[in-house]
């Protein structure tokens, strides 16, 4: 769907509910349950796992009918028939595609290696000439969009190599081929290696784990972040939205800093904040909302806006308290840092905070959740009308009170 349009249900009607399982040791009756767990969903998940002794991994894997339906299921939870999304330590979002392969999506376009080693083994072998390695041909493949874009010559992409084998003519070659080669998809002719570095090829989870390893499951929230989230809300009242805005932005630069620091290369370091809030489910119309929020954040943490102070100074003093609520925008960072940054998982972080805050919002202020959540500069009508309409899009998208007419 469209970045610009509102979601559709959360959950596919076509979809069945989950069967309540049996006693501790039984096999419980089962229907396959939709992938993008629900709330209800997920506390029937967690139940069963505490029941049966199981990871979260594995009692979802068993209830969805892709696992045994015994205890013993738990020594297969880090197998990648068990695992339906995955993100990778460069942030990468990975979505299953059966076969025990995952395909990616890189919203940045900036991923070093988007074809799969069978692809670079194929770009290897050129007659007449002695094969390459895997590896030097991905050198290749990594600084062709950069050769493409600012270096006149094949001759010159070989030079910046610095390898021997790796000769102006090969690498001619090596274009040519990436550029001419097509395959058949579903009845019509592809570009066989596709760099566009949008859509990663699909991969087994090895070939995943061995170069972009280790990886993490993209699980749902915990009860914990759900209860931590619910009082930083009832603690930040107006200044809801703010705080969220805040905290995300907080947590991009924290990112950042991992990568860099965040100025050591400016591309480089913001491409991997973007894709560590977007990497549980990337190119969805709710990740391409996250970062004009994120962007709104940095107005309100960059204070106060006077230009006799440094980017550090500003960072330093604020953020805005006129629109953000300290206490709670760091209890709201707090959960969105175990959700990113945590070594064991990974919780999926737009949608996520949609469906939680419109539910939140609707249960505690009914029709005037908006007004109550969000301040009166993010009202409809005012000033910030993108501020405003990012916010309202996404962070309120699942609220049964969106008015559509409002953006």
């Amino acid at each position: 769907m469209s970045a610009n349009g509102p979601p559709g249900p959360a959950v596919s009607s076509a979809c069945a509910d989950i069967v309540e399982a049996g006693g501790v040791g039984t096999e419980p009756e089962r229907t396959i349950m939709p992938k993008n767990s629900s709330a209800s969903l997920r506390t029937k998940v967690r139940d069963y796992a505490a029941q049966h002794g199981l990871s979260y991994v594995a009692a979802h894997a068993t209830l969805t009918g892709t696992a045994d339906a015994t205890p013993a299921a738990d020594s297969a939870a880090g197998e990648d028939h068990d695992l339906y999304r995955i993100a990778d330590s460069e942030n990468f979002g990975w979505l299953t595609c059966g076969n025990g392969n995952f395909h990616g999506y890189d919203p940045t376009a900036s991923c070093p290696r988007p074809l799969t080693d069978e692809q670079l083994a194929e770009l290897a072998e050129q007659p007449g000439h002695p094969t390459l390695s895997i590896e030097q041909v991905a050198a290749i493949v990594e600084l062709l969009p950069l050769g493409l874009r600012w270096v006149s010559t094949a001759q010159a992409l070989a030079e910046r190599l610095d390898d021997d084998a790796i000769t102006a003519e090969r690498v001619e070659l090596i274009i040519d081929r990436i550029e001419n080669t097509t395959t058949d998809r579903h009845g019509y002719q592809a570009k066989r290696f596709d760099l566009g570095r949008r859509l990663l090829e699909a991969r087994p989870l090895a070939e995943i784990d061995k170069h972009f390893g280790p990886w993490r499951p993209v699980l749902p929230m915990t009860d914990q972040d759900e209860a931590d989230l619910r009082a930083a809300f009832d603690l930040a009242g107006r200044k809801l939205i703010g705080s969220l805005a805040s905290a995300l932005e907080q947590l991009h630069h924290e990112a950042r800093e991992r990568f860099g620091p965040w100025d050591s290369d400016v591309s480089k370091t913001a491409n991997y904040a973007q894709r560590s809030l977007t990497a549980g489910r990337p190119g969805s119309w709710e990740a391409e909302l996250i970062m004009p929020i994120v962007w709104f954040g940095n107005e309100l943490n960059l204070y106060p806006n006077k230009q006799s102070l440094s980017v550090e100074q500003r960072r330093q003093s604020g953020p805005s308290p006129r629109r953000v609520h300290k206490e709670a925008r760091d209890q709201i960072a707090a959960v969105l840092r175990r959700w990113t940054a945590g070594p064991d998982r990974y919780t999926e972080v737009a949608e996520t905070l949609a469906g939680f805050i419109s539910s939140y919002a609707d249960e505690k202020y009914g029709a005037e959740g908006w007004k109550k959540i969000a301040d009166q500069w993010l009202q409809p009508g005012g000033m910030a009308v993108e501020n405003f309409s990012a916010c309202y899009r996404l962070l309120y998208s699942r609220s049964a009170h969106f008015d559509t007419d409002l953006i």
